[in-house]
C-alpha cells in the first residue's frame, strides 16, 4: 500500500490538518508522537448489545479519552473514527503518560459503573517528523499515523505498545517512575510497512505485567537473509567435521542501547548504525554465558543474560529492569504542635557480581519527629532517624536540624551520603518549611 493510499484511507479533512498545523506551531515542533486507540471487540459489543447501547458507551469512552489527552492542552485529539481515537503529542513522554492515565481511568470506570460491561482499550504510539520548512507533509503525516495504527493492532485490551523512537525518547521519564516497567517484545512485520518495527510495551506494575503480541509476524532472531545460508554452511561443516574449528562471531539484532556493557567490565562496540537490522560486535566475545547491562539512571539498570556459541550468533537480548531502593516521607506540621511519624518500605532486587546473580532484600525506615524548640520559639526542631537494612547489614543515621519559622524560604539539604559499597550508594536529602518536612532516601 502506498503512502498516498494510506493517507487517503485515513480521510483526514483540511480542517483537521489545519488543527494539527496550529498545534505544531503553538508547540514550536516539527516532530509529533501519534497515538492510536480503539475499544477491543467493539463490533461484537454492538452486535450483542445493540446500536443504542454502543453509541452511549462510545460517547462516554470519547469523553474520557479526550479529557485525558487534552487536559492542560498537552495533546490534541485529531479525529474520532468509530470507536478509535487518533491524537498527537509534542512530547513522547507526555504521550506515554496520558496512555497510562487512559488505561487507569478505564479500569476505574469498569469498577465503578454497573450500567455497562467492562471495556478494554488498545493503544499504539509512534513518533516522527511531519513538517519540512514549516509545512506539514501530508503523506509523511499519514505514514506516521498508519504506523501508530498498525502498532496498536498488535496490542490486546489494556496494553500500550510503542515503537523504538517513542521508547528511546521517553526512557528517561520512564526510569524516573518506580512503578513503571517496559519490555522489548521484538521486531514485527506490519501490513504495508517494508521493514520490521521494534515493539515495546509499557505497563504500570501495580496493575499488570508485559505480554507479547498474541498475533503478528515476528522477525526471527536470525535475519531472513542469513538463515538459509547459515543452515547450508552448518551442514557442510558438520559433514566434514570442521564444526569444532568454527570461529565465533556475535551480532546484535535491532536493539542497541547506549553504553551497553558485557560482564560488568567491557563496553560493547558495534559496527553500523541504530537503523540497521543487525550489527556485528567489534569486540571479541568468547563462547559461554554472559551478562549484558546498560544504565538509564543512577538507580535503574537493565540486565539480560545471553549465551554465545561457536560460529555465528545473532543475539536479541531481552532486558529486565532492576531498580535500587528509594523512599520518600513527607510530614505536615502545625505550628505549636509536636508531630511524630514512622514509615517503612521493603524492596527486592538483584545484581550480578562476576557473572553470578545476587539477590537482595532491603528495607528503609524513616522516623521523623518535629516540635518547637524549647529554647527558641522561632525554631522548629526536626529529628530524623534513618535505618537501612541490606541483606542483614544494618546502617543507621540520625540527623537533627532546625528551621526558623520567621523565614519564608525553605531549607534544603541535598545528597548527604549515608552508606556506599560497590553497588549501593545511599544518600539522604530533605527540605523544611513552616508546614512541611520532606525526607528522601535513594
Amino acid at each position: 500500500m502506498s503512502t498516498d493510499n494510506e493517507f487517503e484511507e485515513l480521510d483526514i479533512s483540511s480542517n483537521e490538518i489545519q488543527n494539527v498545523r496550529k498545534y505544531l506551531e503553538k508547540r514550536n515542533t516539527a516532530v509529533i508522537t501519534t497515538m492510536f486507540t480503539d475499544i477491543k471487540d467493539f463490533t461484537l459489543i454492538t452486535e450483542e448489545k445493540g446500536e443504542e447501547y454502543s453509541i452511549k458507551l462510545r460517547k462516554i469512552h470519547d469523553e474520557i479519552l479526550q479529557g485525558i489527552i487534552e487536559e492542560n492542552n498537552i495533546g490534541l485529539v485529531v479525529k474520532f473514527i468509530g470507536d478509535a481515537v487518533m491524537a498527537i503529542f509534542s512530547e513522547p513522554s507526555a504521550a506515554v503518560e496520558r496512555a497510562l492515565m487512559i488505561q487507569q481511568q478505564i479500569k476505574e470506570f469498569n469498577q465503578s459503573n454497573d450500567e455497562f460491561e467492562n471495556i478494554a482499550i488498545r493503544i499504539g504510539l509512534h513518533m516522527g517528523q511531519v513538517t519540512i520548512d514549516d509545512h506539514i507533509q501530508a503523506d509523511v503525516f499519514g505514514r506516521h499515523v498508519n504506523r501508530a495504527s498498525r502498532i496498536e493492532s498488535l496490542a490486546d485490551g489494556g496494553q500500550i505498545y510503542l515503537s523504538y523512537s517513542v521508547f528511546d525518547s521517553a526512557k528517561g521519564w520512564l526510569a524516573s517512575n518506580d512503578s513503571l516497567i517496559w519490555k522489548l517484545h521484538g521486531n514485527y512485520f506490519l501490513k504495508g510497512i517494508q521493514n520490521p518495527i521494534e515493539i515495546y510495551e509499557v505497563v504500570d506494575s501495580n496493575y499488570a505485567q508485559p505480554a507479547p503480541p498474541k498475533k503478528g509476524d515476528k522477525q526471527r532472531s536470525i535475519p531472513k537473509a542469513f538463515s538459509s545460508v547459515l543452515l547450508i554452511i552448518t551442514g557442510i561443516l558438520l559433514a566434514f567435521g570442521y564444526f569444532m574449528y568454527q570461529s565465533t562471531e556475535v551480532s546484535f539484532v535491532r536493539f542497541y542501547p547506549d553504553r551497553m556493557m558485557i560482564d560488568g567490565k567491557q563496553l560493547v562496540v558495534l559496527e553500523g548504525s541504530k537503523s540497521d537490522d543487525s550489527r556485528k560486535s567489534l569486540i571479541d566475545i568468547p563462547t559461554g554465558h554472559h551478562v549484558l547491562h546498560y544504565d538509564v539512571s543512577a538507580a535503574t539498570r537493565y540486565y539480560s543474560e545471553v549465551d554465545v556459541e561457536r560460529g555465528k550468533n545473532f543475539l536479541e537480548p531481552m532486558f529486565e529492569a532492576v531498580r535500587l531502593p528509594s523512599f520518600n516521607h513527607r510530614q505536615g506540621i502545625e505550628e505549636g504542635s509536636k508531630h511524630s511519624s514512622s514509615k517503612t518500605k521493603s524492596f527486592k532486587y538483584y545484581h550480578f557480581i562476576d557473572g553470578k546473580k545476587i539477590d537482595y532484600k532491603s528495607s528503609i525506615t524513616l522516623d521523623l519527629n518535629s516540635q518547637l524548640s524549647e529554647t527558641n520559639p522561632d525554631n522548629v526542631k526536626h529529628e530524623i532517624k534513618i535505618v537501612i537494612d541490606v541483606n542483614g547489614t544494618v546502617i543507621t543515621k540520625s540527623i537533627s536540624d532546625f528551621y526558623d519559622i520567621s523565614k519564608s524560604s525553605s531549607k534544603r539539604i541535598k545528597d548527604e551520603i549515608i552508606f556506599e559499597d560497590d553497588f549501593h550508594d545511599y544518600v539522604v536529602s530533605y527540605y523544611l518549611t513552616r508546614t512541611v518536612a520532606d525526607i528522601s532516601v535513594r
